[in-house]
């Protein structure tokens, strides 16, 4: 909530408290509200004139200065948010729409609505007027809403169980060590990054160990709390859901994370062929060329044994080959890496091919691939080649830059089908 008036700061403040929404105020006197104010607001309430000094006859001044506050205070990916104009002069709103445009996707509220104060408190004195249900057009504006409502029901889940988690680890603590309970805390800490991540990994980084152990306990708080089914029911479009986000852009928000915090030599990080084997140096190292493995993925050069080098067939596996990306990926086995296990790191050789290009097979065995996915804006597809798995040592693989990686889950299922694959019995019987 921002406004520069004290009075009708709290009366939109009360109004959400007697909700049971948690608020946060910020009297506004020139200066923008910073960054960590605005983090992970999803409802915005503010006043049109946040400077009674700059005034204008047709309020262009000041929606210019909420589009520079939003601009400077969201950062670009903020995500889903709701802005209420809470204003005295509600038909100065409509100028800004245009200044919103200008904001980056992520920053512009995916709708804003003017709730005009005149109707619900005395501009004068900021108490409410009687009659009146501020809290009650509050609570419309936000149903009205229903996707916003099941997601900010979710994040509040989400919050709950966080704190649970928290609590859990906080009472395992104490019964270590009830005159120092937060150097038992820092030790249990300990405990969960060396048993997540390993002695070495959790050293270096361990708040990235610490993260990856209470994951799945907080899954689990996640998963046994109770859900308003009435809110998801008004929420969730199954008939109509491939007007949804786009397919490919959903998968990829689910199971790449592009760009990776994650050095090269854990598990799932993708990284270019070319920062350790040359382009010059792919037969003698694989045996093969880049065209005979594409082929073997089912990006075949000829239509039939009729086919010639001028034909489409051979134009499109051209293009395959030209518009191919090669990669290595790391999938050495979760529990080798949480727990640190000696051994060389296994890379999977992998490659991408734009989704446009025809292909007129199937691959053959020992080779997995991904559904489309997006990469630098190109849908691809990725696929990883399991006869072809090189071992670095961990010197080697921390000089790789990984361009993005796989989350667990993805990983997961495409290493049990290559593994799957390799572990076929080829018993010859008489």
């Amino acid at each position: 909530m921002i406004d520069d008036n004290r009075d009708h700061l709290r009366a939109i403040s009360d109004a959400l408290g007697s909700l049971g929404s948690a608020s946060l105020s910020f009297l506004y006197n020139s200066d923008h509200p910073s960054p960590s104010v605005l983090a992970g607001a999803r409802l915005i309430f503010c006043d049109l004139h946040l400077n009674a000094d700059t005034i204008t006859s047709d309020g262009k001044a000041e929606c210019g200065n909420i589009a520079s506050m939003l601009a400077t205070g969201l950062t670009e990916d903020h995500g889903p948010y709701l802005l209420v104009i809470w204003s005295q002069f509600p038909d100065k709103v409509a100028s800004l729409s245009d200044y919103l445009a200008e904001l980056a996707p992520g920053q512009k509220p995916f709708q804003y609505i003017c709730l005009d104060k005149n109707k619900f408190i005395d501009v004068s004195a900021g108490s409410a007027l009687r009659g009146t249900d501020l809290p009650g057009e509050i609570q419309g504006i936000v149903s009205n809403q229903p996707g916003l409502t099941a997601m900010l029901s979710w994040e509040q889940v989400v919050s709950l169980s966080a704190a649970q988690t928290t609590n859990s680890l906080w009472t395992l603590s104490l019964a270590a060590s009830r005159r120092q309970p937060d150097k038992a805390l820092c030790q249990t800490l300990g405990k969960l990054a060396v048993g997540a991540a390993g002695l070495a990994f959790s050293t270096n980084f361990p708040g990235h160990s610490v993260v990856e152990a209470l994951v799945p306990l907080l899954a689990d708080q996640i998963e046994t709390r109770d859900i308003d089914e009435s809110i998801w029911k008004a929420a969730v479009d199954v008939q109509n859901r491939s007007s949804g986000a786009a397919s490919e852009a959903l998968y990829t928000a689910l199971h790449i994370e592009a760009p990776t915090s994650y050095a090269a030599k854990k598990r799932g990080t993708v990284s270019p062929l070319d920062e350790l084997i040359a382009d010059t140096h792919f037969k003698s190292v694989f045996g093969f060329e880049k065209s005979d493995l594409l082929m073997d993925s089912g990006y075949n050069e000829k239509d039939d044994e009729n086919s010639t080098k001028s034909s489409v067939a051979w134009k499109a596996f051209g293009e395959a080959v030209e518009h191919s990306k090669w990669f290595l990926v790391q999938i050495n086995a979760a529990c080798d890496e949480a727990q640190d296990h000696p051994g060389l790191l296994p890379f999977c050789l992998a490659f991408t091919v734009p989704a446009s290009t025809t292909r007129r097979g199937k691959p053959k065995g020992s080779v997995e691939v991904t559904k489309t996915i997006l990469l630098d804006g190109t849908k691809a597809y990725m696929y990883l080649l399991g006869r072809f798995v090189i071992g670095l040592p961990n010197s080697e693989a921390e000089k790789l830059k990984p361009s993005f990686r796989i989350r667990a889950a993805l990983l997961d299922k495409l290493v049990f089908g290559l593994r799957t694959n390799s572990a076929r019995l080829g018993i010859t019987e008489p």
